[in-house]
C-alpha cells in the first residue's frame, strides 16, 4: 500500500525539502510525498526532478477568492 505525505515549503526550505525526500527514499518503502509549492522557484526545481514519488501542487492551484482577498494582509 502506498502511504502519502503532505508538506509545503517554499525556496527557502527547498534544500530541507529535498534532504526529507531524499531520507524518504531510502526509509519509507512506498510512498508519495504531495508537495504545496509556495512559490514558482520550488515547484519548478522538484518538477524538473521527474521522481515518480513526488507530487507538486502549486499555490495558485488551491488558492480561492477568499483566500486572495485577504492575502495581502497576512505575512508569508
Amino acid at each position: 500500500m502506498t502511504e502519502h505525505y503532505v508538506t509545503l515549503f517554499d525556496q527557502g526550505f527547498l534544500p530541507n525539502g529535498l534532504a526529507l525526500h531524499a531520507s524518504m527514499k531510502r526509509h519509507a518503502g512506498d510512498f508519495r510525498l504531495w508537495v504545496l509549492c509556495v512559490d514558482e522557484r520550488t515547484k519548478s526545481v522538484l518538477d524538473a526532478l521527474h521522481d515518480e514519488t513526488i507530487r507538486t501542487i502549486a499555490l495558485a492551484d488551491v488558492e480561492t477568492d477568499d483566500l486572495l482577498r485577504v492575502k495581502e494582509d497576512r505575512s508569508r
